[in-house]
């Protein structure tokens, strides 16, 4: 298990979830790991949306951070225990959870 961050300052490829540059420790978040965006980005996360096959451990949105996750047309597909959002940013998010 690690913690990757959000950073999606690749060139060319900002914005994409699936780049390994766009995370520190550089490499695309993998089973059990901790994904935090951080409260002082601003970044959107607009690519690579469909993460559903990889469990990660928690998806964590900080207070502050302002990016936009993903769109209407196109949500950021994710498997996670946990989520916690305290972000300001829009955000289109598909746990693939069905409420009874």
């Amino acid at each position: 298990m690690a913690t990757k961050q959000w950073i999606g300052t690749d060139t060319g490829n900002e914005g994409d979830y699936s780049v390994a540059a766009n995370w520190s420790p550089s490499g695309v978040p993998a089973a059990a790991d901790v994904v935090i965006l951080p409260g002082s980005s601003s970044q959107a996360i607009t690519a690579g949306l469909d993460q559903s096959a990889i469990a990660l451990a928690s998806f964590i949105v900080e207070d502050g951070f302002s990016g936009a996750i993903a769109t209407s047309a196109a949500y950021l597909e994710i498997d996670s225990n946990s989520i916690r959002f305290d972000g300001s940013g829009t955000a289109y998010i598909d746990t693939g959870s069905n409420p009874a």
